[in-house]
């Protein structure tokens, strides 16, 4: 007795295992896609981190710069305004036509890249993402403003004790990094000093 192959209609195997190749392919190209995309996603939000982080180092450096220029003003036993060539951080802008006496302006982009030591203070302040650290710049000039009448006695540094005048200036102050592209933070501040 000799047997014969059944063969039955309708089905084709070698088909059937194409469409499952096919459809592994195509999960495993969405798998591929999608854990491209995952990665973006996390190199953007690091380098927000990044940004955010040293953003907030380069304030935090601009307040140091400000304490300083406060510290360097409240050290000087004359008033600043008086002096015919102050110390390296004194600035007093060039001369405006039409406007008379003197004008506190900010000194421009162009200035702090040229300043120290003849005409700017300079503090570095450590900064982990950098090895030389954060450099603020600053400078502090006169208002002109006659001195200022306080309500009550007060006292403010570099007077020496309790006041009742003050003399008001202005300071600017630039954080700057050399590892930096585009790193230019600019703070503008008012400083008092007892007259």
């Amino acid at each position: 007795m000799t047997m014969e192959p059944v063969i039955r209609q309708g089905t084709n195997i070698g088909a059937q295992r194409g469409v499952t190749l096919m459809l592994a392919i195509l999960v495993l190209l969405a798998l591929t896609f999608s854990a491209l995309g995952l990665m973006y996603f996390v190199r953007y939000d690091t380098a927000v981190s990044g940004n955010v982080a040293l953003h907030a180092a380069a304030l935090q450096a601009s307040d140091v710069g400000l304490e300083t220029a406060s510290q360097d003003l409240a050290a000087l036993a004359t008033y600043p305004e008086t002096m015919k060539s102050g110390p390296p951080w004194w600035y007093v802008p060039p001369p405006q036509p039409g406007v008379a006496g003197i004008v506190p302006a900010d000194p421009g982009s162009g200035f702090w890249g040229t300043c120290y030591p003849a005409q700017c203070g300079e503090v570095t302040v450590p900064y982990a993402g950098n090895p030389k650290g954060l450099v603020a710049e600053f400078v502090v000039e006169p208002t002109g403003l006659r001195p200022q009448v306080l309500n009550g006695t007060q006292i403010i540094a570099g007077s020496g004790g309790p006041v009742t005048t003050y003399h008001v200036y202005d300071a600017f102050i630039n954080v700057s990094g050399s590892n930096f592209r585009n790193l230019n933070v600019n703070v503008e501040a008012t400083l008092r000093k007892g007259a």
